[in-house]
C-alpha cells in the first residue's frame, strides 16, 4: 500500500497537537437504493461498489431484464435458472462470496480485482486501507441483535488517543451512516465478511481528507480534496491548504 494509504493513527501521530480527529472519505458515489420490501442490500452495496470504480457500468443496473444486469447475470447458478435465481434472493439474499465471483466476471479484462473475505475481530484495518487508497469496500455482518445487513464503507475516522475506528457507510436501507467497529463486532459476534478491492488499473473516487481540532473546529492546514491520476498512480490536490 502508498504512503497516502497509511493507517489513519500512524497519520494523526505524525500530525501537530491540534489535530484531535482525521477522517478520509471518498466523495461522489451514488448510492443504490435498496427496495422496501427485498432481502437485496448486499446486491446494492455490491453495485454501489462497483459503479464507483467502472461509472460506464451504472446503465446496465437499470436495466428490464435479469439476464442483462452487469451482476444478475453473472452470479453462480449452480444448475439454477436465473430467474429462480432473482426470486429466490428477493426473500433470502444473496452471498458475498457470490456476489464477488459475479463482480470479477463482470470485470474481467478492465483490470480490477475483487476479493471475499471472512473477517476476525481485528481485522479493521483490512476495511480501512483499501478506503484510504481511495477504493470503497463492501461490507457485511450477521448476529442475532442486528440481524444480515450489507453496506458499503467509503470513509475512516478516528481520534487521537482513542483506539476506536470509525467507518463511514452507504447504507442501501439508509439506517446507518456509520459505526464503531469494536461495537459493530459486539454486536455482530465476530461474523463479518467483507469484498475487498485488490487491484484496480482505472479512476478511483475524490478522497477528502479532514482534521478536526479539539473543539471541533476545521484545521484547515491539514484539510484537502484529492484525486488519483491512473496513469501515475499518484494522488493531486484538487483543494489544499493555502
Amino acid at each position: 500500500m502508498s504512503a497516502a494509504a497509511r493507517s489513519l493513527a500512524a497519520r494523526l501521530r505524525a500530525a501537530p497537537h491540534s489535530v484531535a480527529t482525521l477522517s478520509v472519505r471518498l466523495a461522489g458515489i451514488p448510492l443504490r437504493r435498496q427496495g422496501t420490501h427485498d432481502s437485496l442490500c448486499a446486491y446494492y452495496a455490491a453495485a454501489t461498489a462497483l459503479c464507483a470504480l467502472h461509472p460506464w457500468m451504472a446503465e446496465g443496473f437499470d436495466a428490464s431484464r435479469a439476464e442483462h444486469d452487469p451482476l444478475l447475470a453473472h452470479l453462480p447458478r449452480r444448475g439454477r435458472s436465473l430467474d429462480a435465481l432473482v426470486t429466490g434472493a428477493l426473500f433470502t439474499g444473496l452471498h458475498l462470496r457470490d456476489l464477488a465471483t459475479a463482480m470479477n466476471r463482470v470485470c474481467r479484462g478492465t483490470g480490477t480485482l475483487f476479493q471475499y473475505r471472512v473477517l476476525h475481530r481485528r481485522a479493521v484495518a483490512q476495511v480501512a486501507a483499501p478506503v484510504l487508497a481511495g477504493l470503497p469496500a463492501v461490507l457485511g455482518w450477521e448476529g442475532p441483535e442486528i440481524g444480515n445487513h450489507t453496506v458499503v464503507v467509503h470513509g475512516v475516522k478516528r481520534a487521537r488517543g482513542a483506539p476506536r475506528t470509525w467507518l463511514e457507510l452507504l447504507d442501501p436501507a439508509l439506517a446507518l451512516d456509520a459505526v464503531e467497529w469494536g461495537q459493530l463486532v459486539a454486536l455482530a459476534g465476530g461474523t463479518l465478511e467483507a469484498i475487498l478491492c485488490v487491484r484496480h488499473a482505472g479512476m478511483r473516487p475524490d478522497r477528502v481528507t479532514t482534521a478536526k481540532g479539539p473543539g471541533g473546529n476545521l484545521v484547515r492546514s491539514h484539510c484537502r480534496v484529492e484525486r488519483l491520476d491512473p496513469r501515475t498512480e499518484r494522488w493531486t490536490a484538487l483543494v489544499a491548504p493555502a
